[in-house]
């Protein structure tokens, strides 16, 4: 397995936007900042929201990847109102 990471194999046969577009349940996408560490970027997590049937897409300015960390309690409130609305 780890071979094949190294390798940059892992991802061989792998689409994406095909598996993205596969998934019928709602979906809470949480973005930080990529200048704060955070690993997605606008295009990238609009592209993903697009191919999501039910989509929910937050972005955190002051986060980076660790949102949870940085930011507990509008991690909590955006996480508890997805939830909420299901």
């Amino acid at each position: 397995v780890l071979d094949a990471v190294l390798s940059d194999r892992s991802k061989e046969g792998y689409d994406l936007d095909r598996r993205l577009g596969q998934i019928s349940a709602p979906v809470l996408l949480l973005r930080g900042n990529e200048a704060h560490g955070g690993a997605l970027d606008e295009g990238r997590a609009q592209h993903a929201a697009t191919l999501l049937r039910d989509c929910a897409h937050v972005y955190f300015p002051d986060a980076g990847h660790g949102i949870k960390e940085a930011q507990p309690i509008e991690y909590g409130q955006v996480v508890n109102a997805f939830l909420e609305s299901l």
